[in-house]
């Protein structure tokens, strides 16, 4: 009897405890809900007046349209309005600003209908894609309608299950953040536990020379290369240059000295990685079996791995990850890496990671025997086979926003975003040319501000737009617009 008493209690504070976080779940949701009102209350922006408007322009989309970090006035539906008032034409223009931030492409298609109701649009600007990869809402309608896909829709659109899934992706992102030197505490192999490790001695030596070299206190007579040094750990770079440049000039393939003009010409900045990756590539072009130039390299692909990883551009240290393991594919701890990143970010794509495999595969075709390899080659492949369902749900949709504003005579045009988001962008290209819609590539021009080195004027380092950016955008969109007789130029 009392084992049955203790049974039943026990039951009724389960069935408490579950009440109970039911009750503060949908308190939670409730909250989250009331202050996302106050947060979205700029969801819509009208640039002006409605009622006195001969031409109505509806800017849609996600957080690149919402704005992200820029205040209202400094979105490109702002400055779109400026830019088409500074010109005073003859028509009365109107841009809303109904962005949204991760909105994906159904949460538009569903949306859309009731802004063309309300706002008559005669031209609709669209811009979105990047948030599919990561908002699943409304693939399970678009898979397979039925009460059941609604149901995990209506929960997939749940703050509360949005905040779990950040927890989720916080937690990937803690066991990214573990570096090889807590992996490999121990001894240096593989972390599926075989294999020895090579690129880890490399690597450590790489970073012992240049440690070794940073003790230089005094000049070193008849040895410019340490001088060099001695001036650099001095704060004397330009001494150190001249020095460095003139072991150049006697030995233009001298690996010492090129590699050391990485470390005192450029300062600690993504640009300085990008020069010094240079130079370190044109030491390996010229001394291909140089053990030396190696183990800077590989030493280099560190640093720059955790610079981007601490800064939180996990799209960069994926590149970095690929780099190094095309320079050893023996080195195991990079494939871990570069898997945790890859589903931290958006920029790359899983077919540009399979291509840079199959060049390994193609090069050391005894990969083709190495289990682990094979492995992570797979798992993106996998990867990539998820990515096309995204991109076929993405392309449906936008097919079906296309008839949406077709049938209520509201005229398109399409954008892409001036970050490299493949699949949207891809998409958004795609549609464009399928139905012959004015497509303004904001990719290309940004791409020549980041050639310029200029990209952080107009990108913010979570790759939306600064003020800048939004302003260079919107005259992306004028000029389209006038190219089409739109607006006057």
């Amino acid at each position: 009897m009392p084992e049955n008493k203790h049974s039943s209690s026990l039951k009724v504070k389960i069935a408490i405890a579950v009440v109970s976080l039911i009750f503060f779940l949908v308190l939670l949701e409730i909250a989250l809900r009331i202050i996302g009102q106050v947060y979205l209350s700029r969801e819509t922006t009208h640039y002006g007046d409605l009622k006195s408007s001969d031409y109505v322009i509806l800017c849609v989309g996600d957080s690149f349209t919402w704005g992200g970090s820029v205040t209202r006035e400094e979105t490109y539906p702002a400055y779109l309005s400026k830019i088409i008032k500074s010109r005073k034409p003859a028509k009365k223009f109107l841009v809303i600003n109904k962005g949204r931030c991760e909105y994906n492409s159904s949460q538009v298609l569903k949306s859309l209908p009731r802004w063309i109701k309300m706002y008559r649009p005669n031209m609709i600007i669209l811009l979105v894609g990047s948030s599919n990869l990561f908002n699943p809402w409304g693939y399970n309608s678009y898979t397979s309608p039925s009460f059941l896909s609604n149901l995990k829709d209506t929960l997939d659109s749940l703050r509360v299950v949005k905040i779990i899934r950040l927890m989720v992706i916080n937690f990937k992102a803690k066991l990214f953040y573990w570096n090889e030197e807590y992996i490999f505490k121990d001894e240096p192999h593989s972390i599926l536990g075989f294999d020895y490790y090579p690129s880890f001695i490399y690597r450590e030596r790489g970073f012992n020379y240049i440690e070794n070299k940073q003790q230089i206190k005094f000049p070193v007579p008849k040895d410019k290369l340490s001088t060099a040094w001695y001036y650099f750990n001095k704060g004397k770079p330009q001494k150190a240059i001249a020095l460095l440049q003139a072991i150049l000039k006697d030995d233009p393939r001298s690996p010492e000295a090129l590699c050391a003009l990485t470390y005192v010409y450029y300062n600690e900045s993504p640009e300085y990685f990008k020069k010094r990756e240079e130079i370190l590539q044109q030491a390996q072009r010229l001394n291909p079996q140089s053990e030396f130039v190696r183990c800077q390299l590989d030493s280099f692909y560190r640093v720059a791995q955790k610079f981007y990883q601490k800064t939180n551009r996990l799209d960069l240290a994926s590149g970095y990850y690929c780099k190094a393991i095309e320079l050893d594919p023996d080195d195991y701890g990079n494939y871990y890496n570069l898997s945790r990143a890859y589903e931290l970010q958006s920029k790359y794509n899983a077919d540009l990671i399979i291509d840079s495999f199959q060049r390994m595969l193609d090069t050391h075709s005894r990969l083709k025997d190495n289990a682990l390899f094979m492995a992570y080659l797979d798992f993106f492949k996998e990867k990539r086979h998820n990515e096309d369902k995204v991109n076929r749900w993405l392309e449906n949709d936008l097919d079906k926003i296309v008839a949406l504003c077709r049938e209520n005579n509201a005229d398109m045009l399409i954008q892409n975003y001036p970050f490299s988001y493949p699949i949207a962008n891809n998409a958004l290209k795609n549609l464009a040319l399928k139905y012959s819609l004015t497509f303004v590539d904001n990719l290309e021009t940004f791409n020549q501000f980041a050639i310029k080195g200029e990209i952080a004027n107009y990108l913010f380092d979570d790759s939306h737009c600064t003020a800048k950016g939004h302003e260079v955008m919107a005259g992306n969109i004028y000029n389209a617009l006038a190219a089409k007789g739109i607006i006057s130029k």
